[in-house]
């Protein structure tokens, strides 16, 4: 076996290690790949919550806002009564 011949040997085997080294690098990358799939899939349900979360805020804020006109409403109409009927109706701090 000549020289060229020693080269060409290194040369494939070489090429043949390259070659399994990348099918495991790519079988690496797969595994990280559907990790990643997963995570984006926990990812997404989590932002369906909250988005789910923001809107019943949302609702709840609205609702507060009446309930505390309502009570400004309320609290008027009973200072006001106080001053025509001469009874208190609350007791003030």
């Amino acid at each position: 076996m000549n020289n060229e011949e020693k080269i060409l040997a290194v040369l494939e085997k070489m090429g043949e290690d390259i070659s399994a080294f990348k099918q495991e690098v790519n079988q690496r990358f797969d595994a990280v790949d559907q990790r990643f799939d997963a995570v984006d899939q926990r990812f997404d349900a989590v932002d369906q919550r909250l988005d789910a979360l923001e809107k019943s805020l949302e609702e709840v804020k609205e609702d507060l806002a009446e309930v505390r006109s309502g009570t400004n409403h309320l609290l008027d109409w009973a200072e006001r009564s106080e001053k025509i009927i001469k009874v208190p109706l609350m007791t003030k701090k």
